[in-house]
């Protein structure tokens, strides 16, 4: 698809068109990982816990919680914390539900309602109950207000409410933070651009083929393949023994469909 397409296709849903579309996504990507601050997820690392506890935000260890942490994968966890924040804030359920969902997915499989559900059943593991679960709610919520504040989201949520995102949008959203977060986690085949104005521009011809310019020079990963060794059953090495990778990887990202 002509990438110009694609983003005429996010502008349209948003109030302020390209402008709320390009906000909507660095907010996004700027509070995709809110799920960290829970319970669950901070108790991975002893020193960094203790020094949480320290200061009243008390959560069992990684030990004591034992599988249960499972229940709470930090995608999972954040979309619940969107979706709380945007619902205090006057949102309807459904349309922070909506908004939240690239929070959710943006390691590559959306939350279904079953991991909701558990969830909701052991709400310890986003706040430990007792006199530090208020503290953990304000550290949540000011951690959403800061990003919100910083990028300048913030005056333009009353008006994104009302915004109902499509499934195709929800797609892109949730594509973009993945991408966004995979570029600023993995810096090797990626390097990042000098300070400057950047020496490159997008330029689409006539066969709406976008082609990137740049000086930089970009050391791709290695592909993924059919090879004997990941994509052969009984010693054969045949490509169309069973299915390799990258075909799997495609089930995946088609189960990966946000529910609206």
């Amino acid at each position: 698809m002509d990438p110009l397409n694609v983003r005429s296709l996010v502008a349209e849903s948003f109030p302020g068109g390209d402008d709320d579309a390009r906000l909507a996504v660095v907010w996004l990507a700027a509070i995709h990982d809110i799920g960290k601050a829970t319970p669950a997820f901070a108790c991975q690392v002893d020193g960094l816990a203790t020094r949480m506890r320290d200061v009243g935000l008390e959560m069992p260890t990684a030990k004591q919680f034992g599988d249960a942490r499972k229940r709470a994968p930090h995608g999972l966890a954040g979309q619940v914390i969107v979706e709380e924040w945007l619902e205090r804030q006057g949102w309807s359920p459904r349309a922070a539900m909506a908004f939240a969902t690239p929070v959710g997915g943006h390691h590559g499989v959306p939350p279904g309602h079953e991991h909701f559900h558990s969830l909701h059943q052991h709400p310890e593991l986003l706040r430990t109950p007792g006199p530090s679960e208020q503290l953990w709610r304000d550290v949540q919520t000011e951690l959403l207000d800061a990003c919100s504040k910083a990028y300048g989201a913030q005056p333009r949520l009353p008006d994104w409410a009302s915004v109902k995102l499509p499934q195709p949008v929800q797609v892109v959203l949730s594509a973009l933070v993945i991408l966004a977060d995979w570029i600023a986690s993995n810096p090797r085949p990626l390097p990042p651009l000098p300070p400057g104005p950047p020496p490159h521009r997008f330029r689409t011809d006539r066969g709406g083929m976008a082609r990137h310019r740049t000086s930089a020079a970009l050391v791709a990963p290695r592909r993924w393949g059919r090879t004997p060794s990941a994509c052969s059953t009984h010693g054969s090495s045949s490509p169309r023994s069973v299915p390799c990778r990258r075909r799997q990887s495609g089930w995946r990202m088609r189960q990966a469909l946000p529910v609206s």
